[in-house]
């Protein structure tokens, strides 16, 4: 028997004709970082992440050397509890563990020490900047870690000014193998205007690897903090593409490549 519209509701079903995707950058584990703060709102992140399509998120909280250091067997073991309450609660959403690693010296060392959870064990990390600058351990980091064999994409590079207002470090980023992940409240203004532009920018050139939420919060986009819903913000991504509705075809089918360490 098909679900009644509040029983869709309770589950936050999303309408039949959303694109479906997955979210690979969300703070959802209680308890890890400065994400979601209890399950009962990790529970309200998952009804709105499925609401605006998702059908699987990566979960990946802050890996910050003395402020957040969550090593991968907790990581995982939260998933494992997450998606026990996923299917008590009868959401269908799947959940990957991954992480959110501040890009410092030493990061490669700790990569090679097993330290670091990946992207669904793939070897692929997502890693963050500072905010302002590339820093100048930046390029040896990278180095070190793509000789130790890891793939690095990039946390929401039109964040950086540095990097915004230098198309040449952008450039030199993509070189190095680097991809990028954008957060989708940048398209709807959520991180500023110069965010904005970037993000914007980095769609129109096809520059857009990955898209993640990065949502904190259980509380819809707009209330509090940055929600899981993106339904808007894809929708504006799909009328900045020159592909079109084409460009999220590409993007989750290289997402289901990188799980499937194919990438």
């Amino acid at each position: 028997m098909p679900a009644t519209s509040s029983e869709a509701e309770t589950r936050g079903d999303p309408p039949a004709d959303r694109f479906r995707y997955t979210d690979l950058h969300c703070h959802i584990l209680p308890g890890m970082d400065d994400g979601v703060s209890s399950w009962d709102e990790a529970i309200a992140l998952a009804k709105n992440a499925v609401k605006s399509g998702a059908f699987r998120v990566v979960a990946t909280p802050h890996v910050m050397r003395g402020v957040y250091a969550p090593r991968p067997g907790d990581i995982k073991e939260k998933v494992l509890e997450l998606k026990s309450r996923l299917r008590d609660s009868g959401i269908s959403l799947a959940v990957t563990p991954g992480s959110e690693v501040y890009l410092a010296s030493g990061t490669a060392r700790e990569y090679r020490a097993g330290k670091l959870q990946t992207i669904g064990d793939t070897g692929y990390l997502l890693v963050e900047l500072p905010p302002l600058r590339l820093p100048a351990y930046a390029r040896s980091e990278l180095n070190a870690l793509r000789a130790a064999g890891a793939g690095v994409i990039l946390a929401h590079p039109e964040r950086n000014r540095g990097l915004c207002r230098n198309l040449k470090v952008l450039t030199e980023l993509l070189d190095y193998g680097v991809l990028f992940q954008i957060n989708a409240g940048s398209l709807t203004g959520a991180f500023g205007k110069e965010a904005q532009g970037c993000a914007e920018f980095l769609v129109r050139e096809g520059l857009v690897h990955f898209i993640g939420s990065d949502a904190h919060s259980g509380l819809p986009a707009g209330v509090s903090g940055v929600g899981a819903d993106i339904s808007e913000a894809l929708e504006r991504l799909v009328r900045l593409s020159p592909s079109g509705s084409a460009f999220l075809d590409q993007v989750e089918a290289r997402v289901m490549r990188l799980l499937s360490g194919k990438l």
